[in-house]
């Protein structure tokens, strides 16, 4: 499979990172406002396409803003968006742009695909929470994006949990394991303390049938998340410190109940 990265900040962004030319390049519709010419190495690789990610939650009265900003992409000649809830995807499919979806639309088999194919979706992440067999098996009728890489989210709450006027902190649990806090509109998402990693277990991954392997940065800096990337096309040999291959090869059930194995199995 291709690559696909997102980010949380233009500072993760660099020349070697385009270089290495994503499929997708998912930037947060206010960053991507604010620090529009950080992109400008990926529109010039040929091959990346840059996509706006909306906020996973808004209120009615944050929404004319947010959809006042998407107007403004035109500008900077982006027309990709990802839908993070569904609240977000009809409108941005209304005003012309072409929809990915992200995690927050929790894709769980090809139902949901068929579903969102037929709303205008192109693209969607399936959820992290299948295992590798069960995201073999489902029928992929739009391009689908395994979340390959990065801290996962955790929850995002209504009030934020960082510092007055900062956007990032960091929580601390009973077990001593540092969990990042990134805000956005007053809203804080906490994230898993180790970092999904799947750069070792490569040739398991080519037989799923998925158009790109996901990688998102949250808290790495530019070298960090070129390192990464690296490593994802059989480059280098970056390992985080503190990582997890998640559920992908986990023997349980969505109700979070584990299976016996069966007689004779491996």
């Amino acid at each position: 499979p291709d690559i696909s990265v997102s980010v949380k900040r233009a500072a993760q962004l660099s020349e070697s990172l385009a270089a290495l030319k994503p499929k997708v390049l998912y930037v947060p519709l206010s960053e991507l406002l604010r620090s529009g010419a950080s992109v400008t190495p990926f529109w010039e690789n040929g091959v990346t396409s840059v996509c706006a990610v909306l906020p996973k939650r808004y209120s009615a009265a944050e929404a004319t803003g947010i959809f006042t900003d998407l107007k403004r992409l035109k500008e900077l000649h982006v027309n990709e968006v990802m839908a993070e809830s569904w609240n977000s995807l009809l409108p941005a499919g209304m005003m012309g742009f072409r929809l990915r979806c992200g995690l927050g639309l929790q894709v769980w088999n090809d139902w949901s695909l068929r579903v969102l194919r037929e709303l205008g979706a192109v693209s969607a992440m399936l959820s992290p929470e299948l295992s590798l067999g069960e995201i073999a098996k489902i029928a992929k009728c739009i391009d689908t994006e395994l979340f390959a890489y990065g801290r996962l989210p955790l929850l995002t709450g209504e009030a934020s949990l960082t510092a007055d006027g900062e956007e990032s902190d960091t929580l601390r649990d009973r077990k001593g394991r540092q969990h990042p806090v990134l805000s956005e509109l007053g809203r804080s998402t906490l994230y898993s303390s180790d970092k999904l990693f799947l750069g070792d277990r490569l040739k398991d991954l080519r037989s799923l049938g998925v158009w790109c392997l996901h990688l998102s940065f949250t808290t790495e800096n530019a070298g960090e998340c070129t390192a990464a990337a690296e490593r994802y096309l059989g480059m280098g040999s970056y390992v985080p410190n503190f990582k997890t291959k998640g559920l992908y090869y986990e023997n349980e059930t969505h109700s979070g109940l584990r299976l016996s194995p069966q007689k004779g199995s491996d």
